[in-house]
């Protein structure tokens, strides 16, 4: 009855491997809808989302690096959140909050709590490296119903800042990073065929545009929930 799927956003540049499963992905949309938007769906296509309110989100500040703030990253996923959560056609009460936990793997998609964690050692022992972050979401196979997210943020191979420096060389937005991974918490897959979408599937250092949905995005989750 419950399934686990990950998600990730990739940095750029990919695979060919990667590359070429999104021209597949290209390739299987309809071409007489004007949106790239891509739902997360069961085995029986059906959409995976959440049931209703209050839905709850901690941050587990304890493994962050020196450069990031524990009350900003913590904003970062408040706002990050709300970006999505502000153009559904239907309310949805949110509650984001920190924690500390330097030991455990937080990341338990079976426990219903939702997490976000920074993973700063043995990232390539469970995820693709190529990954700046992903999103693992436990659901019900029946219904879609979504029963827990979980996100991860890959600190051992990528930096990330809430706020851009002007001499940024490989450094990260994590709010658009973050904004990116909530797309997914919330039951959205990769815009594969708009690059201009928060939920296109690859991401550069020192750009911040993900941060803010494009008009493809918020046609989804607006289908999505309504």
């Amino acid at each position: 009855m419950r399934k686990l799927r990950p998600t990730a956003l990739s940095a750029q540049p990919l695979a060919v491997t990667f590359i070429a499963a999104l021209a597949a992905l290209w390739l299987g949309l309809s071409s007489s809808r004007a949106f790239a938007y891509e739902l997360e769906r069961t085995a029986s296509d059906v959409p995976l989302r959440w049931p209703g309110d209050p839905l709850e989100v901690r941050v587990n500040v304890a493994r962050l690096p020196a450069a990031l703030d524990a009350d900003g990253v913590v904003r970062a996923a408040d706002s990050a959140l709300l970006a999505w959560v502000e153009q559904m056609p239907v309310a949805l009460a949110t509650r984001v909050t920190s924690f500390r936990n330097a030991e455990d793997n937080v990341l338990r998609p079976s426990d219903r709590v939702n997490t976000v964690d920074w993973v700063a050692r043995e990232w390539d022992e469970e995820f693709d490296l190529r990954a700046l972050a992903l999103t693992v979401i436990a659901f019900d196979t029946r219904t879609g119903e979504i029963l827990d997210a979980d996100i991860a943020i890959n600190g051992e191979y990528f930096d990330f800042a809430v706020a851009l420096a002007d001499d940024c060389a490989e450094t990260f937005d994590l709010p658009g990073v973050l904004t990116h991974e909530f797309g997914h918490f919330l039951g959205m897959a990769h815009s594969g065929g708009h690059p201009e979408a928060t939920m296109y599937p690859r991401s550069q250092a020192c750009r911040d545009e993900q941060r803010s949905l494009d008009e493809d995005d918020i046609e989804g989750i607006q289908y999505l929930y309504e």
